[in-house]
């Protein structure tokens, strides 16, 4: 198991009937939770923050979203704050089901590193109105990147403003 990341949005601009995309800000820790000592992390908070954009068109939806990352200071490594681009289509299947894929951009943390990229595609399934159920999987596009990786994610929605 790596790291905890916590994630919060703020939905300022959601309007279905308008010609604008919606427009989320969001905020996002890494909690240090994974085996420093078996190399899974560096033991060390990030903090991030960005801002997606989404907008339906017809049957499918795109997405994109921007962000950085102050990343945690590790002795001995220089370990650089990281920049993140992402942007994808997706179509509902249901009223539960999507899917949908995405191509995500990320600077190195290391200098001297190549930037990694890669393709995902999700299948998200809602269990109820609050609760998220997401299986994934991505495909590396770039040497800086993992040659492949699956995925589980679930996401709370709490509250309804």
């Amino acid at each position: 198991i790596g790291d905890t990341v916590v994630r919060s949005r703020l939905f300022i601009w959601d309007n279905a009937d308008s010609d604008l995309p919606s427009v989320t800000p969001f905020v996002r820790v890494k909690i240090p939770t994974a085996r420093e000592e078996l190399g899974l992390g560096t033991g060390k908070t990030d903090v991030g923050a960005g801002v997606e954009l989404d907008k339906r068109l017809h049957q499918v939806f795109v997405f994109g979203d921007v962000g950085y990352t102050v990343v945690g200071k590790v002795p001995g490594l220089d370990l650089r704050n990281r920049t993140t681009v992402g942007f994808g289509v997706g179509k509902e299947l249901s009223e539960s089901t999507t899917i949908s894929g995405m191509l995500d951009w990320r600077s190195a943390v290391v200098a001297g590193n190549p930037n990694p990229a890669e393709f995902t595609g999700v299948l998200s399934y809602k269990l109820s109105s609050s609760v998220t159920l997401s299986p994934n999987g991505f495909v590396g596009l770039t040497s800086g990147s993992s040659d492949f990786g699956l995925g589980l994610q679930m996401s709370f929605r709490f509250g309804s403003f």
